[in-house]
């Protein structure tokens, strides 16, 4: 049986953290109303910036305009891929909110709703390689109702 969301309960999901467990179990197809707000850098700034802008900082939608995590994972040499490993979720942006529960991971975004994708024990990350989270700043606060 899931456990009940306790009206707005909060959740941090720091940028450098990995996967954050919630604490809230979900069963199979259960909706839950959340918002998510905050700001993340997925790499280094001097890596990345440009004059006004800042490429590797987003909100929980992720880094729209640029290429999604598994598209810059494909083009990688097998030498830097074997440093950096894999996307979180490939079809996600750089930065995004995501999800996982057990083995399934989902793109959670700027959503209002998310539907569980499975039954357990729901996780969030910030989209990234795998191996470069300890270069990450920021923090996503998500609050489920």
């Amino acid at each position: 049986m899931a456990s009940a969301v306790v009206a707005a309960t909060p959740v941090t999901v720091p940028a450098d953290a990995g996967w954050i467990s919630t604490g809230i179990t979900v069963s199979a197809g259960q909706a839950l109303t959340i918002s998510s707000r905050g700001y993340v850098i997925t790499a280094p700034i001097p890596n990345f910036h440009r004059p006004g802008e800042f490429k590797s900082a987003s909100g929980p939608a992720g880094q729209t305009t640029e290429s999604t995590c598994g598209a810059v994972e494909a083009s990688l040499p097998p030498e830097i891929l074997a440093i950096t490993g894999p996307c979180a979720l490939g079809d996600a942006y750089f930065g995004e909110l995501i999800g996982r529960v057990g083995t399934t991971t989902f793109r959670i975004g700027a959503s209002d709703v998310i539907t569980a994708p499975a039954a357990g024990v729901l996780e969030l990350a910030v989209n990234d390689l795998a191996n470069t989270y300890g270069d990450n700043a920021g923090t996503f606060i998500v609050l489920f109702r």
